[in-house]
Parts: C-alpha cells; structure tokens; sequence
C-alpha cells in the first residue's frame, strides 16, 4: 500500500501523515530492492515479479522521476574514478534522496533482468514517457558501486558487488 502512495488512515494530521507516509515508502522501497536482490531465480523470484502488474511498474518509475527530481544531475559520479570532488558531492546526493533512487534503480534492473517480455516492455515504454532511458538506472547503480565498496570487502560484499555489476551491464551494455 505503501509503495502505491496509499496506506495511512484518519487521526494523523495532514503534515504528520505525509512525512509518515514518505518514510514508511523509503522504507518499502528498501525492503523491496532487498528481496528482489536476494531471492535466487526460480519459482519464489517468479512470485516476487508476478506482483509487478503495469500499474505497479508505472509507480515504479513515478517514483524513480520524484527522486530523480529532487537528486538532480549525478554529474560524472558514475564515471570518475579519480574521486576528485566525488565523495563530498555524494554525501550532498545521499541527502537529497540518492539512496532511494539507487534502490529504485535495483528494482527497475531486477525487473529487467527478469527477462519477462510484458514486464520489460511496459518497463521500457514507462521510462520513455518520463524521458528516461535503462542506462539512467544503470548510471545510478554505477554511483552506487563506486562509493559503496572498497577493496576491503567484509563477507558477502563481494557478492553483492558482483550482483550490482551483472546489473549494471544488463541496463547499459
């Protein structure tokens, strides 16, 4: 309900609610990026896309354009490496929303790479009325393997890593 922009009830008032309303859906963004990341292909990932019906995947978006918006441009952080300027402007990206709009950016590759023809071409069409093409989710996706992993990789780190990476060439070969 959450992810659709719908779910709080009377006796909140109006500017508590909305400020409930936009943390409970970062909340349900996250949680959602988690599981769609973590549940191997096969039958419960089929049940996970299942749920992706066309009004789904257009709130998808609606909400990638939102953070979008309120982000604004991700400069060359995608693509320099030298670091330069990048750390500082990250952490100036992160507070204006940068970290859902990753996490929208999972969901809109898992989709994707689902290989589901009707969810990829209503994916697709979706983005291309905002403006957006598949590598504007992958560029966010590249600030996110850019900053988030360094050479010193704890357990597991190494497998996410590889999972964004996979992601990250299946939306912008």
């Amino acid at each position: 309900a959450f992810f659709m922009g719908k779910g709080l009830g009377k006796g909140v008032s109006a500017k508590k609610r909305k400020e409930v309303a936009l943390e409970m859906q970062e909340h349900v963004i996250s949680v959602l990026a988690s599981l769609l990341q973590r549940v191997e292909a096969g039958p419960r990932r089929d049940r996970v896309l299942a749920k992706f019906t066309e009004e789904k995947l257009d709130r998808l978006v609606e909400l990638w354009d939102e953070y979008a918006k309120r982000v604004g441009s991700l400069g060359g952080l995608a693509d320099d490496p030298s670091g330069g300027e990048g750390e500082g402007a990250y952490l100036g990206l992160l507070d204006r929303g940068l970290y859902c709009l990753q996490q929208l950016a999972l969901v809109a590759g898992c989709v994707w790479s689902s290989g589901v023809p009707s969810l990829q071409r209503r994916l697709l069409f979706v983005a291309q009325q905002y403006g957006y093409e598949l590598a504007d989710f992958a560029a966010a996706l590249k600030v996110q393997l850019r900053f988030s992993f360094d050479d010193n990789q704890r357990d597991g780190e190494g497998e996410a890593k590889t999972r964004l990476e996979k992601l990250v060439r299946i939306l912008d070969p």
